[in-house]
């Protein structure tokens, strides 16, 4: 097992705190977008987000669709709206199939009327960390995607990723 150093931050938080006054936002959302990015400079130091792990039996990953030319469509909102920019990497074969043929099972299970209801209500309305789910009613319109399961993380300035799924 390799030893991780914390990234090097571009920002520091009095920076990004700096950076939310000049945009026109209310007090209350950059109070948030300056809390959470503190959050992940702290969790950084700490080694944790540092980067992508797979641990299936946490149970943290993230489900998104690829075309054939591996462009990357991801139905599920992201969580931090003040964090656009996402970064994905894929899983082994292996561990991609193990996550995903647990969620193939879940809704196998579903009666025909709750998938159905599920597939038309997350296609139209995505939920926010519900990923295999959105992901499930997005290909069921669109089944030449291919379902990819990975981690994803989030630039919390130009450089830093923080690897909040797997």
């Amino acid at each position: 097992m390799s030893t991780h150093q914390s990234p090097k931050v571009s920002r520091t938080s009095s920076e990004m705190s700096a950076d939310t006054q000049s945009v026109s936002l209310p007090m209350e959302k950059k109070q948030e977008i300056v809390s959470k990015y503190k959050q992940c400079l702290s969790l950084l130091k700490n080694g944790v987000g540092v980067e992508p792990k797979e641990t299936i039996e946490s149970g943290d990953f993230h489900i998104w669709l690829e075309d054939d030319d591996g462009k990357i469509i991801d139905p599920t909102p992201p969580p931090y709206s003040f964090f656009p920019k996402l970064e994905y990497k894929k899983w082994s074969m292996s561990n991609q199939k193990k996550v995903w043929s647990k969620y193939q099972h879940i809704i196998k299970n579903m009666t025909k009327t709750q998938r159905i209801s599920m597939k038309k209500n997350l296609y139209k309305n995505p939920k926010i960390r519900q990923c295999p789910y959105n992901v499930y009613s997005y290909w069921c319109y669109n089944k030449h995607f291919k379902i990819v399961v990975g981690s994803c993380g989030y630039y919390i300035d130009n450089n830093t990723i923080f690897w909040e799924f797997g």
